[in-house]
């Protein structure tokens, strides 16, 4: 890709490399429960920002209740609800 892009080798010979962590996060939903979530953070150059991604793995529980709650909106249960 160097040889075909000098805009790519230009940014390849810089190095510049950001920062990443990841981590998981519990989000506890009152109608659904626990809903873990995979947690990537992403910092501006430098680090005065983050963006949190929270991302829940394909076909799992979390994926179907983040669905449900797609769905459902700000919908509000009524308490006792089985």
């Amino acid at each position: 890709m160097q040889k075909a892009s000098p805009e790519f080798a230009e940014l390849w010979e810089r190095h510049e490399v950001a920062q990443r962590f990841v981590d998981h996060k519990t989000i506890v939903h009152p109608e659904l429960g626990p809903i873990e979530l995979d947690c990537q953070v992403l910092f501006t150059e430098d680090q005065s920002q983050a963006l949190l991604v929270l991302t829940a793995p394909p076909r799992s529980e979390a994926d179907e209740k983040l669905r449900l709650l797609a769905v459902l909106g700000h919908e509000r249960f009524p308490a006792g609800r089985p």
